[in-house]
């Protein structure tokens, strides 16, 4: 191993002794600075007080196991690398520890050879992860245009990757990438439901025998329409380092009318809950003249 990885400080966390005697070994041979630990509340305690490079966890311990430590890592530190082992997982918790950011997982018995290369490949992803952060920190401008079809957007959730480069690259708080994600999804999901499929809110409150609501029964039957399935979604991201304005537009016909509120913003009474959320997150929120188009802006103090 390099001279650069020989430096690095290793965190271990597992309840058997035996595979703890093995981390031992393995940090010995690669020269790492190491810590090995029983428990994954040690793990946690650990790690407030000194920083690591990388987490080596087990996935069943005692208390706090491995995919709640993970949680609690990357709730703390969303940087933190954490590489998991695990004797037989299912499917469903491997695709549950990646949701949750394990930058790797192992399956056990481990040995030298597939630490120090898992090892290596995590601290390659984040260096290169870095690198990208730091190349997008000089950027000046930036403008994306996307075209989807409500059956995208119904197949699969449409991300705002936008948010996590400004968060990585230092340009806003965890909490404001958050909050930016969620005004995001309302606006996209009204842009869809009240725009394109022209549902109405107050059809929530029609319960049919069966206990279904008309607003999701007509959803359904409206998606499997391709009159209105197929219509189409806009989204333009635009970003110039004072501020991030997202532009939402849809193809539905509103027969309701907008009004103008005390703020001088415009308001459709249909959102509701959305909009109003749209409204707190946002500085800024505007509606073209048939209500089919959406501005949203967040100034940002770069």
């Amino acid at each position: 191993m390099d001279s650069n990885c020989s430096r690095l400080r290793i965190l271990f966390a597992d309840d058997e002794h035996t595979t703890r005697e093995i981390y031992k070994m393995c940090s010995e041979r690669a020269g790492w600075q190491y810590k090995v630990v029983a428990d994954g509340k040690s793990a946690m305690s650990e790690l407030a007080q000194q920083s690591y490079d990388v987490l080596i966890t087990d996935l069943v311990m005692p208390e706090l196991n491995g995919l709640e430590l993970l949680k609690a890592v990357r709730r703390r530190d969303a940087n933190q690398a954490v590489i998991v082992i695990t004797g037989r997982a299912e499917p469903l918790d491997l695709v549950e520890l990646l949701r949750e950011g394990a930058a790797d997982i192992l399956q056990k018995p481990v040995d030298y050879e597939s630490i120090e290369q898992s090892v290596r490949r995590v601290l390659a992803a984040r260096r290169e992860k870095d690198c990208l952060n730091h190349i997008y920190r000089l950027a000046l401008y930036e403008r994306t245009v996307y075209e989807l079809t409500c059956t995208d957007l119904f197949n699969q959730k449409f991300p705002l990757p936008i948010a996590e480069r400004l968060y990585r690259g230092g340009k806003i708080d965890l909490n404001t990438k958050f909050k930016l994600e969620l005004a995001f999804q309302e606006a996209l999901t009204n842009s869809v439901e009240h725009g394109n499929l022209e549902l109405e809110s107050a059809w929530k409150e029609i319960i049919d025998e069966k206990g279904l609501d008309r607003y999701t029964l007509v959803g359904r039957q409206r998606m499997q329409d391709p009159r209105y399935s197929g219509r189409k979604v806009w989204v333009t991201i635009e970003y110039d380092r004072q501020r991030l304005c997202i532009v939402i537009k849809d193809q539905g016909t509103r027969p309701w009318r907008k009004t103008e509120s005390k703020r001088s913003a415009q308001v459709t009474q249909c959102f509701g809950r959305g909009l109003s959320l749209i409204h707190r997150i946002m500085d800024q929120v505007t509606f073209n003249e048939d209500g089919s188009e959406i501005t949203m802006v967040k100034r940002l103090d770069c």
